[in-house]
């Protein structure tokens, strides 16, 4: 019985050491690698090139506008517009035009101002014309909108975009003489989409 007690011992004794020196079973293991990169890009940035004039305005009845496509200048009633030049500010007539630069064909985002805005006159600041925008002019898609419309453009392949605004003023038989402007401008803001 001892040689079989001890005969238990050492099979048990071989299995337990069995068991803890047998190699374990290997899982097969598989690994993926992701790769990892930034693409960096010139800041977008815009600058105004040209202010929005509408020149010299015979004090008449009627409504003159500027082109945000090419500037031209035309009113309702014909002798409103006054072609000689002056010394004064804002003479020659002209578009507002904005230049945008930044990574070449990259899209971006316009937002543009309100669509009225308030101009005062600089010698008599109780006196004002309503300047209402009436179109956003973008160089690369060739589309004019609303500025509330125009929402998008596209960089060249020079990096750069052309942007036009035009506006509308109604003048009245007794608006005062003087030069109107507004002191915070029409401001743009780009972004890339």
């Amino acid at each position: 019985m001892k040689i079989r007690f001890q005969k238990l011992k050492v099979l048990s004794l071989m299995l337990t050491a069995g068991l803890t020196c047998a190699p374990a079973l290997a899982q097969q293991t598989y690994t993926a690698t992701a790769s990892t990169q930034a693409v960096i890009v010139k800041p977008i940035s815009i600058q105004k090139t040209t202010d929005l004039s509408f020149g010299r305005l015979a004090t008449i009845a009627g409504t003159t506008s500027i082109s945000a496509i090419n500037g031209d200048r035309s009113a309702d009633i014909n002798p409103m517009l006054v072609t000689a030049l002056g010394t004064e500010e804002a003479t020659t007539p002209s578009r507002a035009t904005f230049t945008v630069s930044g990574e070449p064909n990259l899209t971006y985002a316009i937002s543009a101002p309100e669509t009225t805005i308030t101009l005062e006159n600089s010698t008599k600041p109780s006196e004002s014309l309503i300047l209402t925008l009436t179109g956003v002019h973008v160089l690369s898609t060739n589309l004019t909108g609303t500025p509330a419309g125009v929402s998008t453009g596209t960089l060249s392949s020079t990096g750069t975009d052309t942007l036009g605004i035009g506006g509308r003023l109604t003048l009245e038989n007794d608006t005062p003489s003087g030069i109107y402007a507004n002191a915070e401008g029409i401001a743009l803001t780009v972004n890339y989409n």
